[in-house]
């Protein structure tokens, strides 16, 4: 896993939190954003996107399932892995799954075990933008099949009616051949008993 091409987008109240949370991301070799305000984290997640989001879960005095509600309702940062910074309180980490986060990490965290759980966070995100480039790709190939078999029906249907015109059409001028000799047929009688008369 190339961890230099990893985005990770920290939004954490703490100031002192904050900054040992980026020395610790940018020293293991992540590319780290870390806005002071919720709507700028909201805003460089949309605009520039970001591989993972660790979020304060009373970032900004905002309560964490509204953040999470955010990140993951939109259809331009829904891909965001979310790892809840939670202060261990009694069924916190139980609520932030609930939020929809993919993981929660308790106060006071270990550095060695938060970046395990980060890089874990980032390996399962490469796996699902990896099903998803699959699947686009299958998508494309079915697309392509169904058009190419439309097409076959269609050149198929144009041969059996190219072939099905040619005997009418072999038909036709035979009534017509016949429809015209019986036609001079008749005008040679008429002419006969004309002249004869």
């Amino acid at each position: 896993m190339n961890a230099a091409r990893e985005t990770v987008l920290v939004l954490e109240g703490d100031e002192a939190s904050r900054l040992d949370l980026v020395r610790l991301l940018e020293g293991a070799g992540y590319d780290v954003s870390s806005p002071e305000a919720c709507e700028a984290g909201l805003g460089v997640a949309r605009a520039k996107g970001a591989d993972l989001l660790l979020l304060d879960e009373r970032f900004s005095g905002l309560e964490c399932g509204d953040l999470l509600a955010e990140f993951k309702g939109a259809s331009a940062t829904a891909d965001i892995r979310v790892i809840v910074l939670s202060s261990g309180a009694a069924g916190a980490p139980v609520r932030g799954l609930d939020l929809g986060a993919d993981d929660v990490v308790t106060r006071p965290w270990e550095p060695m075990e938060l970046l395990a759980r980060v890089r874990t966070q980032l390996r399962a995100k490469k796996t699902q933008d990896e099903l998803r480039a699959r699947l686009r790709i299958a998508e494309q190939g079915q697309e392509m099949s169904r058009s190419a078999f439309e097409t076959l029906a269609v050149t198929e249907k144009m041969t059996r009616d190219a072939s099905s015109l040619g005997r009418e059409l072999k038909l036709g001028l035979a009534i017509l051949f016949v429809a015209v000799a019986g036609m001079v047929g008749i005008y040679l009688r008429f002419s006969r008993r004309a002249t004869s008369e």
